[in-house]
């Protein structure tokens, strides 16, 4: 009980420093449209911090306010810094939808974004990998099974290797849970 209540403990902490840091950038929007890539990955952080401490519609609020700002700035102008930050808001959408147990919010996400997924998976596979595990354990969440194993084929057949090692593991391990619950004990 001791290390849990340590373990919110610390991850109040991080949500406080999260906040400073996030106004930092904030007092300095110059510096925002500079380095949008690196605000948005701060701005995920911010978002799974409440979303560690059970804040949920603060971490979506926090994803919206992110969402708006680069519609504001303009950002979808370059589609390398567009292709990011869809890839960081999608990511840590699904990463609130399903730790709050909201999979129908995860699968309507998905649902529309795949096609933009689809257009974009040219622009590198190392990129696009993690997103695609968490599509898949959004779909698997939420009993979609075909989609989940149609994403992790997207990155053990696809991708043909050119995957952290360790996200190869986690996918290989996710296809054989998928495959159990499926009773598909014939591999």
């Amino acid at each position: 009980k001791k290390k849990y209540h340590q373990l919110v403990d610390d991850h109040k902490k991080e949500k406080k420093f999260a906040l400073k840091l996030k106004k930092l950038w904030d007092d300095h929007p110059k510096h925002i449209r500079l380095y949008f890539t690196f605000y948005s990955e701060l701005v995920a952080d911010l978002a799974i911090a409440h979303g560690r401490l059970k804040e949920y519609q603060k971490a979506l609020d926090v994803l919206e306010d992110l969402e708006s700002l680069a519609e504001d700035m303009k950002i979808n102008i370059n589609k390398a810094v567009s292709e990011s930050l869809m890839h960081f808001l999608v990511k840590t959408r699904l990463w609130v939808y399903n730790r709050s147990g909201n999979s129908e919010k995860a699968l309507e996400l998905i649902a529309g974004i795949e096609s933009d997924i689809k257009e974009s998976k040219e622009a590198g596979s190392k990129f696009w990998a993690p997103l695609y595990f968490s599509i898949s354990v959004s779909c698997f969440i939420a009993q979609d099974h075909r989609n989940a194993l149609y994403w992790i084929n997207e990155i053990l057949i696809d991708l043909k290797g050119d995957v952290r090692h360790d996200l190869q593991a986690m996918t290989r391990m996710l296809f054989l849970i998928i495959h159990l619950d499926l009773e598909n004990n014939e591999l």
